[in-house]
């Protein structure tokens, strides 16, 4: 039986804990460096949080509460949050905002934008929906002059918590041109930056679902904003050419270059999307990577195609792939859907409660609780991880699936165009029921044991 703590992570295709020791990381220049906030976030990658709070009491006596501290607190705060333990995320959360109140610095602006966010998780998960989004709002205000990105952040856990079912921000560019869809018309925003490569990895599957919805009634706009404020003139030029080079199956889509939009929606350096109906109101906020088959789903529900009423949401596009609701397919693919959009309950609820994780080197992990956290810890590294299926094999209750694992590896909480990866995968599920008693994965591990050495050299 291998010991949680020294889970070797499959989907990482090498064991994490081999990365992150085989070399000594360089001199730390900031505090999101710090040895301390590198521990903890290996800890409550393998979703350790115990070991975490006591590496950080452990810091906090021997160093104080400086920057490093502030920082690690943060991380402790989030990682919290990722498990649901909602005493300790605001117990974390709490000290990271008493002590970042008046952070100018970009490593305590960090901190306190997790720590905000944080705040504002624990009192939707106790169900203050309200309170947290007035508690967003208030921050928002407060911090009028923070960086775009600091208040895009704020937006977009704003969004997150309260977006859906409200009037959709009006879409002015920069240029004081506004876009709207023509009265009652549906529309798909989305957010995109031009030196992203996880934006640029979104566009395979953007142009296969803008070829087929094309013509049928629906609006789609492609946002972003000026990201070199020194150069803007050369910036808009950059997004041009970017679109016209890298996104040609979508030249029929207005490309809306707007700060205030980008601000409105949470956009950043990762694809957002968002699915507004023909009454103009907000039916779905997804800020990550999303396969072509969500698209679908979601749009398919904006033009009245819901799927079967009372099914689970993860399983809905599933469902399309059946006739049968609990047939073998339909679950593996309710699986594979509920990790590409990161839920981990939804992964819990599918699983069995023997099931068995197996990964690329056949090391084995069993139980529903500690894949949960499993998963957790992984989204944590890896946030906008998805998988996408080309080809599907069924015979007796197995599953193989064949297609592409792509992602973007956290470094330091950033997620940069330059730690993307993606790598050819298979998977074989056993189905029990409407349930996954086994996920085995096969993927080649090269891609991401090179972006691993390289970040720990």
């Amino acid at each position: 039986m291998i010991e949680f703590h020294r889970l070797p992570w499959a989907l990482l295709f090498i064991p994490f804990a081999l990365a992150q020791t085989a070399t000594q990381p360089p001199q730390p220049q900031t505090a999101t460096q710090s040895p301390v906030v590198r521990s903890i976030r290996f800890k409550l990658s393998a979703g350790d949080l115990a070991s975490a709070e006591s590496l950080l009491e452990e810091y906090k006596a021997s160093s104080g509460t400086d920057a490093a501290y502030i920082v690690a607190a943060s991380w402790v705060a989030r990682g919290a949050a990722l498990m649901h333990d909602w005493t300790a995320a605001e117990h974390y959360s709490a000290i990271a905002r008493e002590m970042t109140a008046h952070a100018t610095d970009s490593d305590l602006l960090y901190a306190l934008g997790s720590a905000l966010e944080v705040h504002a998780q624990v009192l939707d998960a106790q169900g203050k929906k309200q309170e947290a989004s007035d508690f967003m709002d208030a921050q928002l205000r407060l911090h009028a002059d923070a960086p775009v990105s600091f208040r895009c952040r704020l937006y977009k856990r704003r969004n997150l918590i309260a977006l859906a079912g409200q009037r959709a921000p009006a879409i002015t560019a920069d240029d004081g041109t506004a876009w709207k869809p023509a009265e009652g018309q549906p529309a798909v925003l989305f957010l995109w930056a031009n030196y992203c490569g996880d934006c640029l990895g979104q566009e395979p599957a953007l142009a296969r679902f803008w070829q087929k919805y094309r013509g049928q009634g629906i609006r789609l706009a492609a946002i972003t904003r000026v990201y070199d404020d020194d150069s803007p003139a050369a910036d808009r030029a950059k997004t041009t050419e970017v679109w016209r080079t890298s996104y040609r199956a979508l030249a029929d889509v207005p490309v809306i270059i707007s700060t205030e939009a980008m601000l409105r929606y949470g956009g950043s350096s990762t694809p957002t999307f968002v699915f507004i109906d023909g009454n103009g109101l907000v039916r779905a906020y997804l800020p990550w990577r999303l396969t072509e088959e969500r698209l679908e789903q979601e749009t398919d529900k904006l033009l009245g195609h819901p799927g079967p009423p009372g099914v689970p949401h993860a399983s809905l596009q599933s469902l399309s792939m059946s006739s049968s609701p609990e047939s073998p397919e339909s679950v593996a693919r309710a699986f594979a859907d509920a990790i590409s959009r990161q839920n981990t309950d939804d992964l819990a609820a599918l699983m069995t409660e023997d099931h068995v994780f197996i990964d690329s080197l056949g090391n084995r992990v069993q139980g529903r609780e500690a894949m949960r956290k499993a998963w957790i810890g992984y989204f944590g590294m890896v946030p906008d991880y998805t998988i996408t299926i080309h080809e599907t094999c069924s015979a007796d209750g197995t599953i193989v699936m064949v297609g592409t694992a792509q992602g973007t590896l956290a470094v330091d909480g950033q997620i940069l165009p330059e730690n993307f990866w993606q790598t050819p995968a298979a998977w074989r599920a056993e189905i029990r029921g409407a349930q996954v008693s086994s996920w085995q994965v096969y993927a080649d591990n090269e891609p991401i044991r090179r972006l691993l050495a390289h970040k720990t050299k």
